[in-house]
C-alpha cells in the first residue's frame, strides 16, 4: 500500500476487492417513521430513483445491484449547468475541477456498499436537477426531483452520534464511538467539499503509520513495526462512509462498527490538490464495546 492507494480511494479506482463480512453494513432498525422511505438502486449504469420522486427528507436505502463496489455521489446541480457542461467534464482527463462541481449541493448518500449490500441513512433532496456519478466507473446520470423546497420545520432525525467536517479536521460531538448500530449525524461545517470514511486498521495504528504507508513509493517496504505493514490493498476498504457532502449540508449515516481501531479520513483531493487526509483530515479512533 502506498500514496497511490489513498489517491485511488479518493478516485475509487479499487476493483474486484472483497470486504470482510464483519465490516458489512446492514439495514438498521432505526426509527424512520417520520420520513418517507426511498430506495435508490445502484446498477452498472448509474443510480435508479423511483419515477415521480419529489423533494423531501428521506430515509434512504442505497441498494447495490451493480457488479462493483459503489463509490458514487449525488448532488443538486447549480442553476445554469447544462448537460453539455457535465458531459465535457466527465469526458475530460484534466485534473482541474470546475467551479460548478464545487458549487454542487452534494447530499452525502450512504456510500461504499459492495455488490448485494444495502447501506442506509437519511438525506435531504431539495427540488432540482441532480448529477449522479461513479468515481470508479465511467457512468453518470441526470435525475430530476420535482416538488417544493423542504420546509424549515421538518423534524430532525434522532442520532446517537455526531461529527462535523471542517478544514481540515473532524469535530466529534462525543468522547467515544461505541460499537453496534448507531446513527451518525454528519454536518459539513466547512467551506469546501468533504466526506468521511471509516477504515478498520490493526490495533496500535497511528496517523504517522498511515502516512508512512501512503507515502511509500510503489513497491516500497514499510518499517516492520508499522502495524499496517501486513495489510493488503484488498483489506484497506471502508466499513462505513458517506459520499461527498457539500458545505452546509447535513446527512445521517447508519453505521454498525465492530469493536476495534479505525482510521477515519477524508480522501477528497479538491480543490487544493492534495488529499484532505494529507492536510490533517485523518485520525485514529477506537470503537469500544
Amino acid at each position: 500500500m502506498n500514496r497511490r492507494t489513498l489517491l485511488n480511494v479518493s478516485a475509487a479506482a479499487l476493483a474486484s476487492i472483497a470486504i470482510p463480512s464483519s465490516g458489512r453494513i446492514r439495514i438498521l432498525a432505526q426509527d424512520t417513521a417520520a420520513f418517507p422511505e426511498l430506495i435508490v438502486t445502484l446498477t452498472d449504469d448509474g443510480f435508479s430513483v423511483p419515477e415521480g420522486t419529489t423533494s423531501g427528507r428521506y430515509a434512504v436505502s442505497v441498494v447495490n445491484e451493480s457488479s462493483m463496489p459503489s463509490h458514487s455521489s449525488l448532488g443538486l446541480l447549480p442553476k445554469g449547468v447544462d448537460l453539455a457542461m457535465v458531459e465535457e467534464v466527465m469526458a475530460s482527463d484534466s485534473e482541474d475541477v470546475p467551479q460548478w462541481i464545487l458549487d454542487t449541493k452534494w447530499v452525502g448518500l450512504p456510500d461504499w456498499g459492495f455488490p448485494g449490500e444495502t447501506r442506509t441513512g437519511i438525506v435531504d433532496l431539495p427540488p432540482g436537477t441532480y448529477l449522479g456519478f461513479s468515481a470508479s466507473e465511467s457512468w453518470f446520470n441526470i435525475i430530476e426531483i420535482g416538488g417544493e423546497p423542504i420546509p424549515g420545520d421538518t423534524p430532525e432525525p434522532e442520532a446517537t452520534l455526531s461529527v462535523e467536517l471542517i478544514e481540515m479536521a473532524f469535530t466529534w460531538g462525543q468522547d467515544a464511538v461505541p460499537s453496534g448500530p448507531q446513527r451518525l449525524r454528519v454536518l459539513n461545517a466547512g467551506t469546501t467539499l468533504h466526506d468521511i470514511q471509516f477504515y478498520p486498521v490493526p490495533d496500535g495504528t497511528t496517523t504517522d503509520h498511515a502516512m508512512e504507508m501512503f507515502m511509500l513509493d510503489e513497491g516500497g517496504t514499510p518499517a516492520p513495526e508499522n502495524p499496517m505493514s501486513a495489510m493488503s490493498e484488498d483489506e484497506f476498504v471502508p466499513a462505513a462512509a458517506t459520499s461527498i457532502i457539500a458545505p452546509g449540508v447535513t446527512s445521517w449515516l447508519d453505521i454498525d462498527l465492530a469493536p476495534g481501531t479505525y482510521l477515519v479520513m477524508c480522501p477528497l483531493p479538491f480543490p487544493s490538490g492534495p488529499p484532505h487526509a494529507f492536510l490533517g483530515m485523518m485520525e485514529v479512533i477506537t470503537v469500544g464495546t
